[in-house]
């Protein structure tokens, strides 16, 4: 089947892989099609599924109903039921997917902090999801294995990324400015005690408004902000990495380089060469 979506023609995509994963995070699959059937996860599904609404409207109980509109992002974690379908009244609902399984899947998840049912208006172009991932299914073996794992991985990010962005600038007025002032001030000492001292609250108390908020832990957000930032100053090719330690906050590159891997799952280095190419 052929469609239209914001001027260009599109061919409906299904692509499944067969077997067990092979890295520590890998693409299950990948679809881009209409939705035209009910589709039901009684007990859950052991991989993360990730889709955004295209065009036409669906709906999903997970366990409550909610309405998918285009530009609508949702995240089902492993093992939590669900249903999905057309809107009633609605002609089609054209969506956009991929899955992903392996055994890091889960601390992936976690520590970019999408772990659990998302449903958001994101604003991400679809684009960047036709012309990245789909075009990486062409790809043979463990070249294209690779190839769609690594896109996946950015494609989550990009998404943590921009999720979390939205939440610390507009989730909550009353921490808006600390907000803007940890990001400032990343090159000195900064850490949960000093958000609390700067927003007045004894540790608990910010933690535990801070968290209700925006979503997210006050170190969530520091370690969030600064690989924003370090991510920045890479994407421009031009500052060292040693500096770019130095004004992210970390006492040296080895650290650094360290804790960048850790988040990423590459070095600093190998990140700049791929953004460059």
């Amino acid at each position: 089947m052929v469609f239209s979506y914001n001027q260009k023609q599109y061919e409906e995509i299904f692509w499944l892989r067969q077997g067990p994963a092979e890295w520590p995070l890998d693409v299950r699959s990948i679809g881009l099609r209409c939705q035209d059937v009910l589709y039901e996860r009684k007990q859950g599904a052991d991989f993360y599924f990730i889709f955004w609404t295209l065009a036409g409207s669906g709906w999903l109980d997970a366990p409550e109903r909610h309405r998918l509109d285009p530009g609508d992002l949702f995240i089902i974690p492993q093992g939590l039921p669900h249903r999905y379908g057309v809107e009633q009244g609605r002609p089609y609902w054209l969506g956009a997917w991929f899955t992903i399984y392996g055994p890091e899947m889960e601390s992936i998840m976690s520590s970019l902090g999408i772990n659990r049912l998302i449903i958001k208006q994101t604003g991400l172009p679809p684009p960047a999801f036709f012309y990245r991932l789909l075009p990486a299914l062409q790809f043979p073996g463990i070249e294209g294995n690779i190839e769609r794992a690594q896109i996946a991985l950015r494609l989550l990010y990009e998404i943590s990324w921009s999720l979390k962005k939205g939440v610390c600038s507009t989730g909550s007025s009353r921490f808006q400015a600390l907000t803007e002032w940890a990001r400032n001030r990343l090159d000195r000492t900064m850490n949960v005690e000093a958000l609390a001292r700067e927003a007045g609250l004894s540790r608990f108390h910010f933690c535990r408004e801070f968290q209700r908020a925006s979503g997210m832990l006050p170190s969530a957000f520091i370690k969030e902000i600064k690989m924003e930032k370090a991510q920045q100053l890479l994407a421009q090719g031009r500052t060292r990495i040693q500096d770019i330690a130095e004004a992210c906050g970390f006492s040296d590159k080895a650290h650094f380089c360290r804790y960048f891997k850790a988040h990423f799952g590459i070095s600093p280095g190998v990140f700049r060469k791929k953004r460059m190419v």
